[in-house]
């Protein structure tokens, strides 16, 4: 085994021409994705973002299990809540893999299975009868959730866990800080080693995901099209791998003949399901050719660098919330937010008593207008960050 600069503590020195062989010899079906056209050599985060169905987590599960017969990689697989793990919700994640017999094949044939158990995926050789003939001790993929990230720092150890896959990251739930509790748990499982890999795994549900403006690639994702790549670095000097990825030929025609037989409705939040692009949520908005009156537009919302207005409005329906966004505050302003107070003008979440109580129930009675879609997704984000309102309302 070759360390990196000679050191044990630096972490292995993958030969990924090496795994990139292995992982050809499995002869994976062309239409789905392949890892192994990242630059697994000098990158380290991968964020890849699609429609439904292309095979994304099988896929780096595949190429974490080469990096396991080569170099003996526990693969961490990492999802935001306690019980997104459990057996019950976790069990098919090896369908496919088992379906094509890839365990086989990976393991030259001493396994033919793969079992959960304890949080962790074991190899297992059943008989011909389907009996377990014997299983390894051996975890090849731990399971974990950031829920749990306090937990395992004080006692977790993974000196080989040199593949991460943070699945389906863009979900409807994001708790306060998940990214800081994330990053804290990628740092129980990497210490010091230069050698880990961190795939990031989301559908394209919630371009305003807070993800992916914690990790900075959020002017880059909102302008990117299916089927692009773009190489983004940080302010920090981070350099993070992002792809849209596109279906092939063969996963088009399928998808379009699906679509046509089962989901051929005018709803941009079906996007992620038939491959239109983000999941889009059509606003409400008031019409600007009738008359209304400005009763108070002193409150803001600030989160990600970003500010958006709250205007009190009398309309012909009665009194409303219009939502836009914002470049000026001023002294006497109301800002709400989710990052630090700065001054006397901001307050947490959404303030609280009479204050708290008038957005919640203007918001529960559908009195949000909104100037466009993103200013839409901004807001119920923030909320739902709040805890103020539920996940699937």
């Amino acid at each position: 085994m070759e360390y990196i600069g000679g050191k044990k503590e630096n972490g292995i020195l993958y030969d990924w021409k090496k795994i990139r062989k292995e992982y050809k010899k499995l002869k994976c079906p062309k239409q789905f994705y392949n890892p192994c056209c990242n630059n697994l050599e000098n990158d380290y985060y991968f964020m890849d973002l699609s429609e439904r169905s292309i095979g994304k987590t099988t896929s780096w599960l595949l190429l974490g299990l080469c990096m396991n017969k080569l170099y003996g990689t526990k693969v961490q697989y990492i999802r935001q809540r306690d019980d997104m793990i459990v057996n019950k919700n976790i069990s098919n994640m090896f369908d496919t893999i088992l379906k094509h017999d890839y365990i086989s094949k990976i393991t030259d044939g001493e396994y033919n299975y793969i079992e959960y158990s304890k949080r962790g995926w074991y190899y297992v050789k059943l008989d011909s009868e389907g009996l377990v003939e014997k299983k390894d001790t051996t975890e090849v993929v731990k399971c974990l959730s950031i829920q749990n990230s306090e937990i395992y720092k004080s006692s977790y150890n993974a000196p080989t866990g040199d593949l991460i896959i943070f699945d389906e990251f863009s979900s409807k739930t994001y708790q306060p800080d998940e990214f800081v509790y994330f990053l804290d748990l990628l740092k129980t499982i990497q210490r010091d080693r230069q050698s880990v890999k961190v795939a990031l795994l989301a559908n394209t549900i919630d371009i305003h995901c807070q993800y992916f403006h914690e990790f900075e690639v959020f002017d880059d994702v909102s302008t990117m099209e299916v089927g692009e790549y773009r190489r983004v670095t940080t302010d920090g000097g981070t350099n993070i791998s992002l792809r849209i990825l596109s279906p092939d030929k063969v996963l088009k025609e399928n998808k379009s003949i699906s679509n046509k037989l089962y989901y051929g409705f005018k709803n941009p939040k079906l996007n992620a399901i038939t491959g239109g692009g983000w999941s889009i949520k059509n606003c409400q908005r008031i019409d600007r050719t009738l008359d209304f009156d400005v009763i108070f537009n002193r409150f803001y919302i600030y989160r990600n660098n970003k500010y958006l207005k709250l205007d009190v409005v009398n309309t012909e329906i009665g009194i409303c919330i219009y939502c836009h966004w914002a470049s000026v505050t001023y002294d006497d302003s109301i800002i709400f937010t989710l990052d630090e107070i700065r001054d006397k003008r901001y307050i947490a979440k959404m303030g609280c008593g009479q204050l708290l109580k008038f957005f919640q129930k203007m918001y529960y009675m559908n009195k949000f207008y909104y100037a466009s879609n993103d200013c839409a997704s901004f807001v119920e984000n923030y909320l739902k960050s709040c805890k103020l309102i539920s996940n699937f309302s």
